[in-house]
């Protein structure tokens, strides 16, 4: 893995750190379509990276990438929500 000033980079990806006292939320969806199954993943860092909270969820359904990747967003909105 290279560090290259506050990138993390690794299998075609580019992970950034966010500000300093800020978090940062990464979100993904998976598709499972023989088990009809879409499921979501958020993980929350600071700008240590350091792990804060991370949850994961699913549905049953086949869902379109852009349907699955909405969802996945519209999740960590409400997870990232603290104060709810």
């Amino acid at each position: 893995m290279q560090h290259v000033q506050n990138r993390v980079q690794g299998n075609n990806s580019v992970w950034e750190k966010p500000r300093e006292t800020w978090l940062k939320c990464n979100v993904d969806a998976a598709f499972h379509v023989d088990n009809h199954l879409t499921s979501f993943a958020c993980c929350v860092r600071d700008s240590h990276e350091q792990f804060i909270r991370a949850q994961t969820k699913w549905q049953q359904a086949n869902m379109t990438v852009l349907e699955g990747g909405a969802i996945a967003l519209l999740d960590a909105i409400h997870f990232a929500d603290v104060n709810r």
